[in-house]
C-alpha cells in the first residue's frame, strides 16, 4: 500500500495507463504510477475500505456500482 507524502500536492495523471486518475493526500493506493514513485511512501497499516483507492477494471477509469438484474446483459 502507498500513501502520498505529506509534502506532496494532489495530482492527476494525464498520459499512460494511469491517465485520468487523481492521487490525493490522505488516501491509500494499492498501485501507483512508477514514474511518480518518489512522491509516495510505502505503508503497512490497515485502514477502512473507504479510505483505499483500488485500481478499476474498466480501462483505467473509476468504476461505478450499478444495480442490474442477474440475467441482464451489460454493454460497455
Amino acid at each position: 500500500m502507498y500513501r502520498l507524502k505529506e509534502d506532496q500536492e494532489s495530482f492527476t495523471i494525464v498520459e499512460g495507463p494511469f491517465a485520468g486518475r487523481t492521487f490525493a493526500r490522505g488516501k491509500l493506493y494499492v498501485e501507483i504510477p512508477p514514474q511518480e514513485a518518489k512522491k509516495f511512501k510505502e505503508v503497512k497499516e490497515t485502514t477502512p475500505e473507504a479510505d483505499t483507492e483500488r485500481p478499476s477494471k474498466l480501462s483505467g477509469k473509476k468504476g461505478a456500482v450499478i444495480d442490474a438484474p442477474e440475467n441482464s446483459e451489460v454493454t460497455p
